[in-house]
């Protein structure tokens, strides 16, 4: 989860540093044995050996740096001298391997103890807790350390985790001994404005370390202490959370302060933040008490309701300089305006008198010199009046402009909106449907596997049925040649009895025994060219269906790849044109918040005011070519709206059939097709050339 976190964070980071300035710094610290130490210094005095230096500072004070100062200084992580650039766009970011991993160099026993000695007195380190007077909680002298890439914040995590107490027990061979806390913390502010608002957040990744029964750990001496420590620091977890997730008339009192875990995540736990809890369970029985306890904490934390807001370096002091200046400088123009007034009617006067030769003028001419110069005061007060007047006109057709300008945000907001909500809709047609090809390439792969099967057994069964009948031809063979060899053995007795009857006796026996023995072979020469015959039929029988399944499993293969891959490409070139979209959305969107804020110059054009705006910033439309997908996409729809305006029109039926199957349509009933205060053409919801010129004009 932290290698994807940090990416997410450096990757937006990339895509804001053209107008935003943010600074990125990182802290790891751990608590063992309620003692908070920490795990970063060993990365900053690797650091400081090798010649760069980090400043130990409070979060309170590296934002305060960023604001009130017209020369704008950069953060921490971009200060000069430092050797490092951060990328300018995502693409050249480290890309994250398959594990979702960080890369963990070798760190032998030999850095640990080193790290160890060279951290001053790390054993025994103990740092304070403090509290701003704004309530934020932070760790006196904690470092906090700059990163600009994902490769220095990977050092310092596997620094800090080389350091972090772990030892043996009982129940893990590597068990965790504290708490750790590894925290980013961003701040930012706007390039474009100098005074903007510095904006900052914390994301704090907490590793608790788990609970244990000394009766099945059986921890004895310095690991006793630890699990009671441990048990006493989670207890003191669970009391907050159970009375943050109690009613209002329990929440008088959140112990916070009965832990330094819990001080210490205070901010994170019931004050402005998300929190989002993971928890470990075992299915063995043995640790059934356990997981209930775990999971009846997590169930508790669902209870727990936070409002997070956005975080302003001293909002109220910033909102209240910019209306002051507002005002100051309202206050100048008529000023001004009423200084202009006033010498042009004095001019005018003195230029009356000159004319007339009224330089010396008797009393009479001189009252009514002042009695002019009352008038013409008189008429400069009525047209700072007037002035005055225009300028509220003006602040009311600006809010009524940006009231307008809103409306059409929203429009634009609803009909991304719903694209999206098109887009996921077909991805789970997509899913389903590649569900369903997976299941018929299993079922095709069963049965396969089910023929397979079936031929091995008929050829098993075949074999065996042949070698039996060729052992009973062979025990018959044998029966019948003991029976002539006993025969045989007569033949001496009879051939002293009589010669001529044994030699007919035994011509007559070659003969026949010569017939039976070549029957014999014929015989069995004929099963065995049978036996092999049926065999090779069985077995080419059996390759040629085999062949044709994998024949047809590879095509199912194939057309399975080739249609996975027209469909990513499809999904790739919606994502592209929608992020193309949404950026052309942003870059509007901040030509119409310059234009409030007055950033273009104004002119007038037969009479007409109207903004200037500089050449290259207004974006160009977009076209069918960049946009072929969302140009398609809006076709189908206008299709569909003529369909449905058809249909509409055909509302004093009784009963409408199917519609056509793009429309999704199985049944309108004439009743919900009767006029209704919305658009009277569906087709205005989905012209594309309306969308696209009204964003343009925006």
């Amino acid at each position: 989860m932290l290698p994807r976190a940090t990416e997410y964070l450096f990757e937006r980071i990339a895509e804001k540093t053209e107008f935003k300035e943010i600074g990125m710094v990182v802290s790891f610290l751990e608590v063992y044995l309620d003692r908070v130490r920490d795990l970063g210094r060993a990365y900053f005095d690797h650091k400081n050996a090798s010649g760069s230096e980090f400043p130990t500072i409070n979060p309170q004070e590296h934002a305060e740096g960023m604001k009130g100062s017209s020369t704008r200084p950069r953060p921490l992580s971009a200060q000069p001298g430092r050797n490092l650039s951060r990328p300018t766009s995502a693409s050249s970011l480290p890309r994250r391997p398959q594990s979702a991993g960080f890369h963990q160099p070798a760190i032998s026993r030999t850095d640990v103890d080193d790290a160890r000695k060279g951290t001053n007195n790390f054993e025994h380190q103990d740092l304070a807790i403090h509290e701003t007077a704004h309530g934020q909680v932070y760790v006196k002298d904690l470092t906090l350390i700059p990163v600009e890439n994902i490769g220095e914040l990977t050092k310092v995590i596997n620094m800090g985790v080389a350091m972090r107490q772990t030892h043996e027990t009982k129940l893990n061979a590597n068990s965790s001994r504290s708490h750790t806390v590894f925290s980013i913390n961003v701040v930012q502010k706007d390039r474009r404005m100098p005074d903007a608002d510095v904006i900052s957040g914390v994301l704090h990744f907490v590793d608790l370390a788990g609970s244990e029964r000394l009766a099945r750990s059986k921890s004895e001496g310095k690991r006793f202490q630890e699990a009671v420590l441990i048990n006493s620091s989670l207890s003191a977890l669970g009391k907050v959370v159970l009375s943050l997730a109690s009613d209002g008339k329990n929440k008088n009192h959140i112990p916070y302060r009965d832990s330094k875990l819990t001080r210490i995540l205070q901010n994170a736990l019931g004050g402005n933040s998300y929190t989002t809890l993971l928890t470990t369970i075992n299915p063995s029985s043995d640790n059934y008490e356990e997981s209930l306890n775990s999971l009846q904490f997590a169930d508790r934390c669902k209870n727990v309701f936070n409002k997070p807001t956005i975080n302003y370096i001293d909002p109220e002091k910033g909102s209240q300089d910019r209306r002051i200046k507002r005002l100051l400088a309202e206050i100048t123009d008529l000023k001004q305006q009423l200084e202009v007034a006033k010498a042009s009617a004095k001019a005018r006067l003195q230029y009356q008198n000159e004319d007339l030769g009224l330089d010396g003028a008797p009393d009479v001419l001189k009252s009514a010199d002042a009695r002019a110069k009352e008038e013409a005061e008189k008429q400069a007060k009525a047209a700072a009046e007037q002035a005055a007047a225009a300028a509220a006109a003006r602040l009311k057709k600006e809010l009524e402009e940006k009231e307008a300008a809103k409306q059409k945000a929203k429009g634009m907001k609803d009909a991304f909106d719903q694209a999206k909500r098109d887009m996921e809709a077909r991805e789970k047609a997509r899913r389903t449907e590649l569900l369903k090809l997976k299941d018929a390439h299993s079922l095709a792969l069963e049965d396969l596997v089910m023929c397979k099967q079936l031929s091995e057994q008929t050829a098993q069964s075949q074999a065996e049925m042949y070698r039996c009948q060729s052992e009973q031809h062979l025990h018959h063979s044998r029966g019948i040649l003991a029976e002539k060899v006993k025969q045989i053995s007569n033949l001496p007795a009879l051939m002293k009895e009589n010669g001529e009857a044994v030699d007919f006796v035994n011509a007559g026996w070659t003969k026949r025994h010569e017939t039976v023995k070549s029957n014999h072979t014929k015989s069995l020469k004929s099963l065995h060219d049978g036996l092999t015959q049926q065999n090779n039929n069985v077995k080419n029988q059996y390759n040629q269906w085999l062949t044709k399944k994998e024949d047809d499993l590879q095509k199912t293969i194939d057309e399975f790849k080739r249609h996975q891959r027209e469909k990513g490409r499809e999904l790739k070139e919606y994502q592209n044109e929608l992020l193309a979209m949404f950026q052309l959305t942003g870059r509007l969107t901040r030509i119409i918040e310059d234009m409030e804020s007055g950033v273009y110059p104004h002119g007038y054009h037969s009479g007409i005011r109207s903004v200037i705006i500089p050449q290259g910033v207004k974006p160009r439309p977009p076209t069918k070519e960049k946009f072929r997908k969302l140009f398609q996409l809006f076709g189908e729809s206008n299709a569909k709206a003529d369909i449905y305006d058809m249909v509409k029109g055909q509302g004093n039926a009784d009963n409408i059939s199917t519609s056509p199957p793009a429309l999704g349509l199985e049944s309108v009933d004439s009743r919900k097709l009767s006029p209704s205060p919305e658009p009277s053409s569906v087709r205005e919801q989905f012209d594309a050339a309306a969308f696209v010129h009204m964003i343009v004009n925006t």
